[in-house]
């Protein structure tokens, strides 16, 4: 167990006391990655001192929810979701895209130099439980070593020579020595790395797929027992797999891109391949006219009516 659940508890708790207490909290991530803030909301939230609202992820429509109930348990079933038509819910445009999202399905930022890079995006795991959250962390990371070994076996010379691992967080204990031959970065800053990707591998489907996604050339490779999606996308997901976008075989990921690699835009581009993307992201609160406005107006009703 994590010394912050045993002995640090108490410390924990008394520093979350310290913090300013609002009427109202929105939570992008914190809610998830921070235990100081979970604390200090929880507190807030069961002395009805505070509001808390939080912010749903790219992971939104998979079924994850398993270990903890974050939403009852931190926000009070007080959620802005990704998704679509969540009628309990509030729907609102994403915040992370309100501003760049546009210009980016527009392919309005043309990229100066050609693309050369395959980047595999990877989700974040370290070697001991840090968080309480939920996901197939451990079964991840086993997975990924296995992922890296492949592409280095298997990929062809001229594609591996441009190949590049990219993580959001990475422990110290876990740099094994295939993770270290093409580790770039551990921060997950894809706006520092995707300018130069051909290809995307992600390797979980949540925020990051998301970005990736809308950039350019994107592939998911996933186990589908680890990572299961609600049933609203069942249509979207079979699309994907149809036409590329999705695998749930390594050996037949690899197979593509080395098939492929010379010619990514034309699968790309190609109509079915188009519809299947839009699809998938039709699903999702994206961009909408007058977005920033529309937070603002459910920013000052909560004030108001709480």
């Amino acid at each position: 167990m994590p010394i912050f659940i045993c002995e640090g508890l108490n410390i924990v708790k008394k520093y979350s006391a310290l913090i300013y207490q609002p009427k109202l909290i929105i939570s992008h991530s914190l809610h998830v990655h921070n235990e100081l803030y979970k604390f200090w909301v929880l507190e807030n939230t069961l002395q009805k001192k505070s509001l808390h609202i939080g912010v749903h992820h790219g992971g939104d429509h998979q079924n994850l929810d398993i270990l903890l109930n974050f939403n009852k348990l931190f926000c009070n079933n007080n959620y802005v979701h990704w998704i679509k038509n969540n009628e309990s819910n509030f729907n609102l445009p994403v915040p992370k895209y309100v501003y760049n999202l546009r210009n980016k399905i527009l392919n309005l930022k043309k990229k100066i130099n050609t693309p050369k890079k395959l980047i595999i995006v990877d989700h974040s795991f370290v070697k001991y439980q840090t968080l309480i959250r939920n996901g197939p962390m451990h079964n991840h990371i086993s997975q990924t070593e296995k992922y890296l070994e492949y592409f280095d076996k298997k990929l062809k010379k001229n594609i591996k020579e441009n190949l590049l691992y990219l993580t959001k967080n990475l422990s110290i204990e876990i740099k094994t020595r295939i993770i270290k031959k093409f580790l770039i970065g551990t921060n997950l800053d894809l706006n520092n790395y995707l300018k130069d990707s051909k290809l995307a591998v992600c390797t979980y489907p949540q925020t990051a797929y998301m970005d990736c996604l809308i950039n350019g050339p994107t592939i998911l490779v996933i186990n589908p027992k680890f990572w299961r999606h609600k049933k609203a996308f069942n249509h979207s997901y079979k699309l994907m797999k149809k036409n590329n976008l999705l695998f749930y075989n390594i050996d037949e990921a690899i197979k593509f891109i080395n098939n492929n690699w010379e010619n990514l835009d034309l699968w790309w581009n190609n109509n079915k391949t188009v519809k299947a993307k839009k699809k998938f992201l039709s699903n999702f609160n994206f961009y909408k006219r007058n977005s920033s406005e529309k937070w603002l107006s459910f920013i000052d009703k909560k004030l108001n009516s709480e």
